[in-house]
């Protein structure tokens, strides 16, 4: 072999070897930064989440503590109208909760939230029914079990979703 065709040889090796290493470079500062600014993102986000979560855990206490008291024993406690106002409006505020957990996500969060939206509507339903019963001399039996399921559902869909919203809140955005 020549030296002049060694040297082409040369100065093509090192041009390829080169532009291989300066399209990794390229590749791998892209990728870093994609995953950057997805975890900015995530941070971002997390505040806001944390917020509406937090309010849909608080107000979800609520009407558990509130239906605690007429379905979680085996004493029937007849409500009061009162009762069954005060359930409708924790229903009221849970179901706007639970919209605001939808905008904010992710899905997985969605749908526990919805779960206690449908049981926190179900107990005010029951007590209304449960008072209308006891009121007209009706069979109230159905309404407080019905009520009852409601209320040990509540529960657990509200472990449900501190776990998914805890999971939620822990996404870093760099899976």
């Amino acid at each position: 072999m020549d030296a002049g065709l060694a040297a082409v040889l040369g100065a093509l090796a090192g041009a390829a070897g080169t532009t291989l290493a300066g399209l990794a470079t390229g590749w791998s500062a892209r990728e870093q930064a994609r995953i950057t600014a997805r975890a900015e993102h995530q941070r971002q986000r997390r505040q806001p989440r944390h917020e509406v979560y937090e309010n849909l855990i608080r107000t979800a206490a609520s009407v558990r503590d509130h239906a605690e008291s007429r379905f979680a024993y085996d004493i029937v406690a007849n409500p009061t109208l009162e009762y069954c106002h005060e359930s409708e409006q924790l229903a009221d505020a849970i179901k706007e909760q639970w919209i605001q957990v939808a905008l904010a996500g992710p899905k997985r969060v969605e749908q526990p939230a919805a779960d206690i939206a449908r049981s926190s509507a179900e107990l005010s339903a029951c007590a209304y029914g449960f008072y209308s019963e006891c009121t007209n001399a009706g069979d109230e039996e159905e309404h407080w079990e019905r009520g009852k399921e409601a209320y040990r559902r509540l529960q657990q869909e509200l472990d449900v979703f501190i776990s998914a919203a805890q999971e939620a809140l822990d996404d870093d955005g760099t899976k």
